[in-house]
């Protein structure tokens, strides 16, 4: 705690940012772009690919809406977000959001926050970050365009669109099939966990620690 663990906290998040991006994203933000004239003034535009346009984006919203929960569900929490000032909660639930990406660490002890405060954190293992990443879980794109492709099916149309560019059908089923294949591992592994643990363990674990445990170890992030 302190203001130097803060600007630690705050430079690591940065570096899973940047990490978590992916390389042909951060090659798309350095390269493609291009400086603009309109009636004699200069003015900056940066032209970026659909794919980067989708990491972004969900990396983004990812990111933030984990932080808010975090802060909302641990921000009483006596063992976690309690004693901690307020910018020391924002801070560490901006990190814990961001780690739970593409890192593992923890400024916090998981064994101490709220079983909703577990899953929400797995949900963000699950998907991890950006393609060509350091990033672990099923990535970004494939968890957006699994969702895009549920979506325009409930409305009845047949072709994927994402910021007015339509995305070929076969690339939407790939990511349901991902989608589908990889909840269905992160079952029969929480099932061979929950046999092993009630049946040779000293002592019995919590379900939502398994399943936190299971999907940690799928998404190769190493937190627990």
């Amino acid at each position: 705690r302190g203001v130097i663990n803060n600007i630690i906290l705050l430079i690591t998040a940065l570096m899973f940012f940047f990490g978590g991006i992916g390389y042909f994203v951060m090659n798309d933000l350095i390269h493609h772009r291009r400086i603009l004239g309109s009636r004699g003034l200069r003015r900056f535009r940066v032209l970026l690919s659909l794919e980067t346009k989708m990491i972004l984006m969900g990396f983004l919203v990812l990111s933030i809406g984990g932080a808010i929960l975090v802060f909302s569900f641990e921000f009483f929490n006596p063992n976690i977000l309690g004693p901690m000032s307020l910018s020391e909660k924002v801070i560490n639930s901006i990190f814990t959001s961001m780690s739970t990406r593409t890192a593992g660490f923890n400024s916090f002890s998981m064994a101490q926050s709220h079983d909703y405060t577990n899953m929400i954190c797995a949900f963000l293992l699950f998907i991890g970050g950006g393609p060509a990443s350091t990033a672990g879980g099923i990535k970004i794109t494939t968890f957006v365009l699994a969702i895009l492709m549920i979506f325009n099916h409930i409305k009845g149309r047949d072709n994927i669109s994402f910021f007015g560019r339509e995305i070929p059908y076969n690339i939407g089923v790939r990511a349901m099939v991902i989608l589908i294949l990889s909840i269905f591992i992160i079952g029969i592994i929480v099932l061979v966990t929950l046999f092993i643990e009630y049946s040779h363990a000293e002592e019995s674990h919590y379900f939502s620690h398994l399943i936190f445990d299971a999907i940690s170890a799928f998404g190769t992030n190493g937190m627990s």
